[in-house]
């Protein structure tokens, strides 16, 4: 579970299972739209160790008006990053105004907003091989409710990413404010 307080060009970002940040970005990065798929034994067994722990959560402070990012990983020490790249991070939830050069698919309603539907196709090569992915945004402006992502044509690869509480409201200087580096 990740929580989002955001501000202006000011967020954060709770990792609750305490991912790395590099896993964080590469999910956010990957060209297909599916996340960071482990691609060897060795991701494998990286994955299940992590799982099989209890973690301190991961956050991301970013201010990208001052070009500043602030991460602490597992609760260890913070440090900083560059504040670009945490863009994606924010953008799984936001759209930014994406929206506007899709055509819209309909309508529906999820978590008690009106939502467009709008659908797309990611398509591009990995390793000489084409690919494509189907894509289902469904979008409350300026909120991404639910994205989804299906590798094209079978659809045994997916990844669901859905909004499952929006609290808006007041979020406050120490929701946005990172320790000291």
């Amino acid at each position: 579970m990740m929580e989002l307080f955001l501000d202006g060009s000011r967020f954060h970002l709770r990792d609750e299972t305490g991912r790395s940040y590099p896993d964080l970005i590469a999910d956010v990065a990957e060209p297909r739209g599916l996340g960071r798929a482990s691609r060897t034994m060795e991701d494998l067994m990286d994955v299940w160790s992590a799982t099989s722990r209890e973690r301190a959560p991961t956050d991301v402070f970013a201010d990208l008006a001052a070009d500043r990012a602030v991460v602490i990983e597992e609760g260890g020490e913070p440090w900083t990053a560059d504040a670009e790249r945490t863009v994606g991070l924010a953008d799984q939830v936001f759209t930014n105004g994406r929206e506007s050069e899709l055509p819209a698919a309909g309508q529906r309603r999820q978590l008690d907003r009106e939502c467009t539907e709008y659908r797309l196709a990611i398509e591009g090569e990995e390793g000489g091989v084409p690919y494509r992915s189907d894509v289902i945004w469904l979008v409350s402006v300026p909120y991404l409710i639910r994205r989804e992502v299906r590798d094209h044509p079978a659809g045994r690869m997916f990844a669901i990413t859905e909004l499952v509480e929006l609290e808006e409201g007041a979020v406050t200087e120490e929701d946005l404010s990172p320790p000291a580096v």
